[in-house]
């Protein structure tokens, strides 16, 4: 006895079944998966918090975020300028022992502009490029900044120095700052 042939439709229902029970277990694939990679993350990071500095460990690399009176930039403070708010100082280490960050001071100083000028023009070297004032539109690395004050800026490689003075009432805002890659330790 013969059997009767089967319709072409439950052929395509039994199909479509198949490619929906596939569908699924590729997404449950996809959830479990992730949610391991999730666990894994969150077993190898470690975060330190403690006063005013956030350490971040993981197996990537660590960040380090830090709020202190005496960071140090690298640059000279013009004498009799007091610190106008704690340093600030992000500072990202790479498993290849690099290390990125940015870091900046604030000071204010009683003198008048053009003295405080004249002695950060003496004291920085050749490498530091003065700008302004008057120059409305600067690049650094590629960023536009708008500034009526002075700007002493030195690019070196993947390194940016820069000190900004800017007359604020009888005295002058200082900012030093530095971006980019630290020297090893």
């Amino acid at each position: 006895m013969a059997t009767p042939p089967i319709p072409a439709a439950r052929k395509q229902g039994n199909l479509l079944w198949w490619l929906l029970g596939f569908a699924g277990a590729g997404i449950l694939i996809l959830i479990v998966g992730g949610l391991v990679i999730a666990g894994l993350l969150v077993r190898n990071i470690r975060v330190h918090r403690g006063g005013r500095e956030v350490e971040i460990h993981t197996p990537g690399g660590d960040l380090k975020v830090s709020r202190a009176a005496a960071i140090e930039v690298g640059l000279p403070i013009y004498p009799g300028a007091t610190l106008a708010e704690p340093g600030k100082n992000v500072e990202l280490s790479l498993p290849t022992e690099r290390q990125v960050g940015i870091t900046v001071a604030r000071y204010r100083a009683p003198d008048p502009l053009e003295k405080v000028d004249a002695w950060y023009r003496a004291r920085l070297g050749a490498d530091f490029e003065r700008q302004g004032p008057g120059a409305k539109q600067r690049k650094i690395k590629g960023v536009d900044l708008e500034s009526d004050g002075i700007a002493y800026v030195s690019e070196r490689g993947d390194l940016v120095r820069f000190v900004a003075l800017k007359e604020r009432g009888a005295g002058v805002d200082i900012a030093l700052g530095r971006v980019g890659q630290r020297e090893a330790q």
